[in-house]
């Protein structure tokens, strides 16, 4: 493999380009089942029609693990928001509509809650806030709707015919779209993109008739799961909503 151009790095992962194909390379700190894990979810997600790049296989590169997966030709819409600043709203607005579809399809995988609750024991917290965590966690709604669980303008691809392309599915689990929504939030948050959550936020309102403090109220639990899977400022923003909403039964935006 060619291995000598890198795409992007997230998380403890390095993404190249080889030709046809993304390699993405897993540094320390993730196991096996969990990579196994993000394949097969990516691999699920095209099987029931959403647009998700096809896994080629699962290797081994300088002993560490990677996903081989199609390479979508096209930007990414953190890119484009860069380059097309006036268009925020209609991006924002795209973002909305692709958690809502992803919402609407049918896939069995693991429930949210059950992610949250094990997602308690990874994190840096006090058994006071992990018994005020599960009683906000007890306290809302329990659904089974697709969730993304980090529907990011990174993790969206738009090749160039228009169609966006979805990547990135180690969040994955089965809830409340709300979830889906709070966990976009917070992430942007965490991005530096206020301008996009103001206009994410009017857009899940105005077209889905979601208000935002049915949002709001997951913001502490999304901020604790995708701390767990991320390091560095980004980990530390996301814990530091965490510590702060504890007690206000949910974060604020």
């Amino acid at each position: 493999m060619n291995l000598d151009r890198i795409i992007a790095v997230r998380n403890n992962k390095t993404i190249y380009r080889d030709g046809s194909c993304t390699v993405k390379v897993f540094e320390n700190g993730y196991s096996q089942p969990e990579i196994y894990r993000e394949a097969y979810i990516q691999t699920l997600m095209r099987s029931i029609g959403l647009n998700v790049p096809k896994v080629e296989q699962i290797t081994e590169i300088n002993g560490k693990t990677a996903i081989v997966s199609e390479y979508i030709n096209g930007r990414s819409l953190s890119d484009m928001i860069i380059a097309y600043p006036e268009k925020i709203e209609e991006f924002s607005e795209l973002i909305a509509d692709t958690q809502q579809d992803i919402s609407k399809k049918k896939a069995s995988i693991r429930l949210l809650k059950e992610y949250i609750t094990d997602s308690f024991s990874k994190a840096d917290l006090s058994e006071n806030e992990m018994a005020e965590l599960n009683e906000l966690l007890n306290s809302l709604p329990q659904k089974d709707e697709l969730l993304h669980g980090e529907l990011i303008p990174q993790n969206i691809v738009i090749t160039r015919s228009g169609t966006p392309y979805i990547i990135d599915w180690e969040y994955a689990a089965q809830g409340d779209v709300c979830y889906g929504h709070a966990a976009t939030c917070i992430s942007m948050l965490s991005d530096g993109n206020n301008q996009a959550v103001r206009h994410y936020l009017d857009a899940v309102y105005d077209k889905y008739s979601i208000a935002s403090e049915n949002i709001v109220k997951w913001l502490p639990l999304a901020s604790l799961t995708l701390s767990v899977g991320c390091f560095g400022n980004k980990r530390q923003f996301l814990l530091d909503h965490v510590h702060c909403s504890v007690g206000r039964n949910g974060g604020n935006i």
